[in-house]
């Protein structure tokens, strides 16, 4: 799942981005008919109190400035597991930093102490199926895994028209949580940064579209 974005611009970036509301971004998303109707079992709740997922409280982490930061929706193990899934779905590359160097899963704690209820509880079973099934198949965490132990679980989750029934809800959770991280990496600056998009800025002139660009298109 590498970030693969040949953008053809002649445009200088700009040197100031526009702010963007990403809780209300996330909002409109999870306010989309297609997630509303993809909805979860109600053995959710019951399955993650089963197998630990409720956190006792907040405990300390740390961002990839060495700074502390207290994950408030989620307890250390989750919050890690989380941050590793997250750099599973948008790694580093030549291009630019993973999730985690983005702050994505800081954001994503925010998101879901924000929203709470049923969601908060779903996300939390996803992170506990995800370390369960590591330990059941290689006797560690899923953070401890090597990258190719941890690819043999996602690979179970990850498309969804393989996914076999029993996995199906942990499916559904992964995708949902690939549309979170993918959104809170790409309204991130980082993100922006790396789809060298200069759309919401003032210009001082339109030239149109970049002769490079449109024979790209084939329409040059």
């Amino acid at each position: 799942m590498q970030k693969e974005l040949n953008v053809i611009s002649t445009n200088p970036a700009p040197t100031r981005r526009a702010r963007i509301d990403r809780r209300a971004v996330l909002k409109m998303l999870l306010a989309a008919p297609a997630l509303g109707a993809m909805g979860w079992m109600p053995s959710a709740s019951l399955l993650a109190q089963a197998m630990g997922a409720q956190p006792e409280g907040p405990e300390l982490g740390y961002q990839p400035d060495g700074s502390v930061f207290t994950p408030q929706a989620f307890n250390a193990n989750e919050f890690a597991t989380l941050r590793a899934l997250c750099d599973r779905i948008v790694p580093a590359d030549a291009q630019s930093g993973s999730a985690s160097d983005a702050g994505v899963p800081e954001f994503l704690d925010d998101w879901a102490d924000w929203q709470r209820g049923d969601l908060l509880t779903q996300m939390r079973f996803g992170l506990a199926w995800v370390d369960a099934e590591s330990e059941l198949a290689f006797q560690r965490s899923f953070v401890a895994c090597s990258a190719e132990q941890q690819a043999q679980i996602l690979d179970r989750i990850a498309y969804p028209d393989k996914v076999v029934s029993q996995d199906a809800q942990a499916a559904e959770f992964f995708s949902q949580l690939r549309m979170l991280a993918l959104c809170g990496y790409f309204t991130s600056e980082m993100g922006i940064g790396a789809l060298a998009y200069v759309g919401n800025e003032p210009q001082s002139s339109w030239q149109g579209c970049p002769t490079p660009a449109l024979t790209a298109l084939g329409v040059a």
